[in-house]
């Protein structure tokens, strides 16, 4: 066991220091933004007005730099890109969405879609 974790620590402290020291776009986009809050989250229900208020009211107090969506930014009715882009304009529309975004917060994340 003692070995394995010298071994997994070993790998992790070389992968770090090697991401470390080569360059990165965002270094270069952001030399000098320290990023000292992310907020994240998904299973966002578009049409829910009320939740909506509240979510992002929780999240605008927060005062992220960053919010990542980590899956379901929006549901669909199927899985077309038009029902995708009817989705996506009415969670950009949302009042309280606009107030959040108004903040400056770098929005970012991962596509999610299940079959």
């Amino acid at each position: 066991m003692r070995h394995q974790l010298k071994a997994i620590l070993s790998t992790w402290l070389w992968t770090y220091a090697s991401c470390a020291t080569s360059s990165d776009q965002a270094d270069a986009v952001y030399p000098l933004d320290l990023l000292e809050r992310v907020a994240f989250g998904s299973c966002n229900k578009q049409n829910k007005t009320d939740l909506q208020k509240l979510a992002w009211a929780s999240v605008e107090a927060f005062n992220p730099q960053l919010w990542l969506w980590t899956g379901d930014a929006v549901y669909a009715e199927t899985h077309s890109i038009e029902s995708l882009d009817i989705a996506f304009a009415h969670q950009l529309a949302a009042p309280s969405y606009q107030q959040f975004l108004a903040t400056g917060a770098r929005i970012d994340g991962i596509w999610v879609t299940r079959k």
